[in-house]
């Protein structure tokens, strides 16, 4: 799929583009199928993607990122558990760093300057891990950046993806920050360090300034226990934009 091609034009009845992407997305016709395969040990065992921890959809989720590896010929990376440094184990859903230092966890060669810049202009406090980024087909670290590198890479179609995706926010995307903080330990925000995966800024119809926030997560279980409430973000989300310094102004 090329994922570098433009969005169709928009249309008054959807049907007919959901049709065609049905017949791209699920060459099968199976249709929704409302659970993930249960992969076998044994097949999970013979690409070097058995791992016992792994839940169901984690599971899968790796089986497909290594038979994705295989199907582009590769190499495989190796993964280092903490409890065992000395014994690195060959893993199917990590490819070498030979092929991520070229980019090979990116899904189209635009994304790869994306992410350079990215890493290059990193805020200060910016928590990247650099190896799960550039060998971890299974984290969300470069899911973020093949989701929305394309749009950091043209911000014409990350204009037309929020007007069509997110009606009513932003009529014009001005950037596509990764890993980014308003303000990180600045009281006037959360006062801690706090980041978005992917922060689209922009403005409105009325010219005011905007942000839409995302959280990327992949195989991530969810099933993590929340955190306390901080007071300082109670506060925040209690307090009305126009006590905030920092709320946007509209452009003269």
């Amino acid at each position: 799929m090329d994922i570098s091609a433009p969005l169709p034009p928009a249309a008054a009845n959807p049907e007919p583009l959901v049709v065609a992407a049905r017949g791209v997305l699920d060459t099968s016709g199976l249709g929704p199928i409302d659970r993930v395969p249960l992969i076998p040990e044994a097949a999970r065992r013979r690409h070097h993607v058995f791992v016992p921890a792994d839940r169901r959809f984690k599971a899968a989720a790796r089986f497909l990122q290594a038979l994705w590896r295989e199907d582009r010929g590769l190499a495989m990376g190796t993964h280092v558990s903490r409890r065992e440094l000395h014994r690195p184990r060959r893993l199917g859903s990590r490819i070498s760093t030979a092929a991520g230092a070229l980019g090979a966890n990116f899904l189209h060669p635009d994304i790869v300057p994306v992410v350079t810049r990215a890493l290059a202009y990193r805020e200060p406090g910016a928590a990247y891990d650099i190896d799960r980024l550039k060998t971890n087909l299974l984290s969300s670290q470069p899911l973020a950046f093949n989701l929305f590198g394309p749009l950091a890479h043209d911000l014409q179609f990350a204009t037309r993806f929020v007007t069509e995706f997110l009606p009513g926010t932003l009529t014009e995307v001005t950037d596509v920050l990764f890993e980014h903080s308003p303000g990180r330990g600045d009281p006037r925000f959360t006062a801690d360090r706090t980041a978005y995966d992917v922060v689209l800024r922009g403005r409105d119809a009325t010219g005011a300034r905007g942000l839409i926030c995302i959280e990327v997560k992949y195989s991530e279980p969810g099933h993590e226990p929340a955190p306390p409430p901080h007071p300082r973000h109670t506060h925040r989300s209690r307090t009305p934009p126009q006590a905030c310094s920092w709320t946007s102004t509209p452009r003269h």
